[in-house]
């Protein structure tokens, strides 16, 4: 919308949903284009170390993971632990992490890592309200239980 033209800051989260969006649809293609601008906006509005640099990347990085498998995504995923290491209170940003380090090692065949993984997010998240990352992490473990 031309109304958020001007803000860099609403745009990066905006695209990062809408790319997340576009992933949900089974558009990887359309997907990545929408999240190479978020990246670029969350750098230019909050900087690289920003978490919502982090949160575009690791969309990013989601998708390339799918298209290109795990070595595809080996320094994304070092750039967003390195943003999550200097902002270590961001527990949804670690969940994140965990949950697309699960589904890496899924892709590599490392079951017992991936179902680890998984269940440490939903450890994280116990007595809380439940998020859209357990149910996430819960689908993970079933999907590491069926091999």
């Amino acid at each position: 919308p031309r109304e958020l033209s001007d803000d860099d800051r609403t745009r990066a989260r905006l695209y990062t949903a809408i790319g997340a969006s576009l992933v949900g649809q089974g558009r990887p293609l359309s997907a990545l284009a929408v999240l190479d601008s978020a990246q670029r906006l969350a750098v230019q509005a909050y900087g690289i170390t920003s978490i919502a640099f982090a949160r575009a990347r690791l969309e990013h990085a989601a998708v390339q993971l799918d298209l290109g498998g795990p070595a595809a995504t080996t320094g994304a995923l070092r750039e967003v632990e390195a943003v999550a290491a200097a902002h270590p209170s961001d527990r949804e940003l670690a969940a994140r992490i965990a949950l697309f380090r699960s589904s890496r090692a899924m892709q590599l065949g490392r079951v017992r890592e991936a179902d680890s993984l998984a269940l440490a997010v939903l450890s994280s998240e116990r007595g809380g309200a439940r998020s859209i990352l357990s149910l996430r992490a819960e689908a993970m473990r079933l999907y590491a239980s069926s091999w």
